[in-house]
């Protein structure tokens, strides 16, 4: 399915977003990524959602990493939950919700050209979610050769 293009988002305190675009040859490429404050949130995912949503409306999936929601309360939990429900409720357009270990099973390489821990991590969300849904196999898994 060449043109798939998913939003991975990882929400947190700093949420990561990578936008990751599936390509003819059957390689993925991050067109996008950002890390947002929890503060900036609605307004810059916003932006991007309908960004993409308009340049890729009929083959576009948005994917959240599931949080925790249960055991003790603490304040980066507090965050990660507000962000999810934040992202939740601003991208509700083919939005998937998949649980951590789903990245986590898959050795994904990341391009250089993706920085900031939470971005990287919303990069493996997204070809975590390909690799899952069979859009890709895992040797298309890693960054897209130029």
């Amino acid at each position: 399915m060449a043109g798939k293009a998913v939003i991975g988002i990882d929400p947190g305190k700093t949420t990561g977003v990578c936008v990751v675009l599936l390509k003819k040859s059957g390689k993925v490429d991050a067109i996008n990524s950002k890390e947002l404050s929890l503060g900036n949130l609605a307004r810059e995912l916003s932006e991007i959602y309908c960004k993409m949503a308009l340049a890729y409306a009929h083959s576009l999936s948005v994917v959240i990493e599931d949080v925790v929601k249960t055991g003790r309360m603490n304040k980066d939990k507090f965050d990660q939950i507000v962000a999810f429900e934040r992202a939740c409720n601003m991208v509700d357009y083919k939005q998937k919700v998949i649980q951590p270990e789903n990245r986590k099973r898959h050795n994904i390489k990341v391009p250089k050209q993706v920085t900031g821990t939470h971005a990287r991590d919303a990069y493996k969300i997204a070809v975590a979610y390909m690799l899952q849904e069979g859009f890709i196999g895992e040797t298309s898994a890693g960054p897209g050769k130029k």
